[in-house]
């Protein structure tokens, strides 16, 4: 059974905003790697300019829109990706929610998934 986070990602142009949405998408990606570290992470990054790129892990896997797609056809673009990797099950998020758990809490999840596959 394969399992991956996917993340919808829009930076907007307004720089105030753009720092919070990165600063609450590097913590997002901090969490993931706690409580999921063995998941790989898949994230539809929309509006990212070429320095933004520097801030992501390179475990992460970024497909990337030059424009804002909308929510619905980011996770179009999402469940696309999941399809074409062979991905049973995606975790999804967006890059501005805030994930809490442990370790233990990740681990009994994926469990979980396993069992109803």
């Amino acid at each position: 059974m394969q399992t991956a986070i996917g993340i919808i990602s829009y930076l907007p142009n307004d720089t105030i905003i753009r720092k919070v949405r990165i600063k609450r998408f590097q913590d997002l990606l901090k969490q993931c790697g706690m409580i999921f570290p063995e998941t790989p992470v898949y994230v539809i990054a929309q509006n990212y300019q070429k320095a933004d790129y520097a801030l992501l892990p390179s475990s992460v896997h970024v497909i990337h829109y030059d424009k804002a797609l909308g929510i619905t056809n980011a996770r179009k673009e999402l469940r696309k990706t999941v399809i074409n990797n062979d991905i049973d099950y995606c975790i999804m998020f967006d890059d501005d929610c805030i994930l809490e758990g442990t370790l233990s809490d990740g681990t009994r999840f994926i469990e979980l998934l396993k069992k109803v596959s």
